[in-house]
């Protein structure tokens, strides 16, 4: 790993953690942290290619602007969605997911990108504000497209920096990712 791939992952660790500090309060869960590790993508590689597609999973990004530029987001499966759900709002439902659920999870996804941006925002010495989040979802053949959270990702720096924030003592999963815009 190079200096900037190196100064990027600790980046994303901190963010994470952060973000994962700030859902653990919410969710009154401990969730413990794998180390980052960068993914090379190829330039137009589709946003899917993350993971296998008979997947379920949910995406929630958002676009971060200021000292540090480029997205980040959650991504988690269907039965950490609903588990997700289960906790905040007492109740879950299949895709498509409801008004209310929508909602959750993208408030969600606000909570705990802004708590990476804050950490972005000490690290580089400026302000990083995130967008209003993005909810998509894949499941299997159909769903709402996951490149319709991930409007602009482009992947033209051909990283993706991912950590993923694990439940103890539970079944909760959660793929923290920072997609970094180039220079």
């Amino acid at each position: 790993m190079n200096h900037n791939e190196d100064r990027l992952s600790e980046l994303t660790s901190i963010g994470a953690g952060h973000a994962a500090n700030a859902m653990s309060v919410l969710l009154d869960r401990t969730l413990l942290m794998a180390p980052p590790r960068c993914r090379k993508i190829k330039k137009g590689e589709g946003f899917s290619n993350l993971f296998p597609p008979e997947d379920r999973v949910v995406a929630i990004f958002s676009e971060l602007h200021g000292a540090l530029s480029g997205q980040a987001g959650l991504l988690l499966s269907f039965e950490a969605s609903d588990h997700l759900l289960a906790c905040l709002i007492g109740s879950c439902a299949e895709a498509p997911f409801n008004e209310r659920e929508q909602s959750a999870l993208r408030e969600l996804g606000n909570i705990a990108i802004s708590a990476a941006a804050g950490a972005f925002s000490m690290l580089e010495g400026g302000l990083v504000l995130p967008s209003v989040p993005r909810l998509a979802y894949h499941e299997g053949s159909g769903a709402m497209p996951l490149e319709d959270a991930c409007v602009g990702i482009g992947f033209e720096s051909g990283s993706i920096y991912e950590t993923e924030l694990i439940e103890r003592d539970g079944p909760l999963r959660i793929r923290f990712l920072w997609v970094p815009r180039g220079p």
